[in-house]
């Protein structure tokens, strides 16, 4: 059954911003059945077979701990996030039920 999840994503600007970049993509499509991303910044809409966990943990290899994404599956209380711990202090304020990853 295919899930439907929202990513939204940061990554710092420095000198392997690209490779991280399209590392992360790849990733993104590595994982999709469909997706919406359109002409808006750094979020993207996935259809996938895969759990919110294995999602994750896939995207996180791309990046480095001063990156950062949210996904969330639609629908369902279930988010995830990767990044620093005081920007996860501050997202749990809103989103009571993230999980670090």
């Amino acid at each position: 059954m295919e899930k439907i999840f929202w990513i939204s994503y940061k990554i710092h600007n420095d000198s392997t911003y690209k490779k991280r970049y399209d590392d992360f993509i790849s990733k993104i499509d590595d994982m999709s059945l469909n997706q919406w991303e359109n002409d808006t910044t750094s979020f993207h809409i996935i259809e996938s077979n895969y759990s919110i966990y294995t999602i994750a943990n896939h995207l996180s290899g791309a990046l480095l701990p001063v990156d950062n994404f949210l996904i969330r599956r639609m629908n369902f209380k279930n988010a995830i996030y990767f990044g620093q711990d005081n920007d996860f202090k501050e997202l749990k304020k809103f989103i009571s039920y993230v999980k670090k990853l």
